[in-house]
């Protein structure tokens, strides 16, 4: 038999027990705030591991007065955990959840994932005591309208994309990130087939997008109509939430094919990666190549705004390629970006030409459309030495 604990020993030990009691206490009380400001979900889980530890301890080693206190602060968790703890601790999850097209989740107090985590620690705590326990089940039904509201978000947003105009990246990508999270919260809080589910959901959402980015290119690439470049500008508007979306494609395809795994089937990711890189290719030739033209052939006020729009979206198209390069991409990237640099210099040339005819022939409307281009070329070259 294991010798008794010293009394100074024991009497630690039951201050400790009681004060991580006492600390669940106040963490309860906090989670009744929507959202809780002032809970630290480590130090609660902390507690929570503590306590039946320490518990063990006291009934092995303990005294009667010990095992009395032990007894006493177990009983107390167990009753906050069965009650107010759970209910307080899902109704604070709940909160958090960034559902799809909802409001920005808070910024002050835990995160969702802090607060997943927490909850996975009480119900196994559940489980372990009581399988049965109401708070176990309680989150999944109420997670239930997520998850619907998720799907229809979903399917609904694959429709838009169909449409002929330029795609709400900004809003994709914002609700790809939701996703995300939820995903996370999912298989914290142990609920791994519904995280798949979500998952898989969030992957079809962006190689949609991407899919869609890359019509808009391939048709500015055929045609170069004021619809379809009006359509590129839009498309291109906020890169950085493409290159999001460009990236969760690029983590689906690596998720979906497995490292080492050999396979002669391209993945749906990587297909829709290499469409899109091959539209950005063929685009930013297209507009190195439409630009050179449409220096020597300002004519009026519509044409020179034309080119240095055209000027922009090749701009655009740089930093869009900075952003997707990786390992997958990068030779295609390098190659590009050389590509951009050489045109670069030519166009230079051929805007030097066409102002010194302009100004021989005093041609001061046409002059002046070629100083729009100017202001843009030197924009371009800017952005390019900053790599922004």
């Amino acid at each position: 038999m294991s010798a008794l604990l010293g009394a100074d020993e024991e009497a630690q030990l039951v201050r400790e027990l009681v004060a991580a009691a006492g600390l669940l206490a106040r963490a309860t009380n906090d989670l009744a705030a929507i959202p809780p400001v002032s809970f630290d979900t480590d130090a609660a889980r902390d507690a929570l591991t503590f306590v039946p530890a320490a518990v063990t301890r006291l009934r092995a080693r303990g005294s009667h007065d010990g095992r009395t206190q032990a007894g006493k602060a177990l009983a107390a968790v167990e009753e906050l955990v069965r009650g107010a703890l759970s209910t307080n601790l899902t109704n604070a999850l709940l909160a958090r959840i960034p559902a799809p097209g909802g409001p920005v989740a808070e910024a002050s107090g835990p995160t969702v994932i802090d607060l997943a985590e927490f909850y996975r620690a009480v119900t196994d705590w559940l489980i372990r005591r009581d399988p049965r326990h109401p708070a176990i089940s309680g989150l999944k039904r109420a997670l239930l309208p997520y998850l619907s509201q998720t799907k229809a978000y979903a399917e609904g947003a694959e429709q838009e994309l169909e449409s002929p105009d330029y795609p709400d990246l900004s809003g994709i990508a914002a609700n790809v990130l939701r996703l995300d999270v939820l995903t996370w919260v999912l298989v914290t809080s142990g609920f791994p087939k519904e995280a798949l589910e979500i998952q898989a959901r969030t992957r079809r959402l962006a190689r949609a997008a991407l899919r869609r980015a890359t019509s808009v290119m391939n048709r500015c690439s055929v045609t170069f109509a004021l619809v379809d470049r009006v359509n590129l500008a839009g498309t291109l508007a906020e890169i950085d939430d493409l290159v999001l979306i460009f990236q969760r494609v690029r983590d689906g395809e690596r998720e979906e094919m497995p490292q080492g795994e050999e396979t002669f089937a391209q993945s749906l990711g990587a297909q829709v990666i290499e469409e899109f890189t091959a539209a950005m290719t063929e685009l930013v030739r297209g507009i190195m190549d439409s630009f050179v033209a449409g220096t020597i052939d300002v004519a009026d006020d519509n044409r020179g705004s034309e080119v240095a729009g055209m000027l922009r979206a090749l701009g655009k198209l740089h930093q869009l390629l900075i952003g997707v390069k990786d390992k997958g991409t990068a030779a295609a990237v390098e190659r590009m970006t050389k590509e951009i640099g050489s045109g670069f210099v030519i166009i230079g040339q051929h805007i030097a030409r066409s102002a010194e005819k302009a100004k021989t022939d005093q041609d001061r409307t046409r002059l002046a459309q070629i100083e729009v281009i100017h202001q843009a070329f030197l924009a371009l070259g800017d952005a390019m030495r900053t790599g922004t």
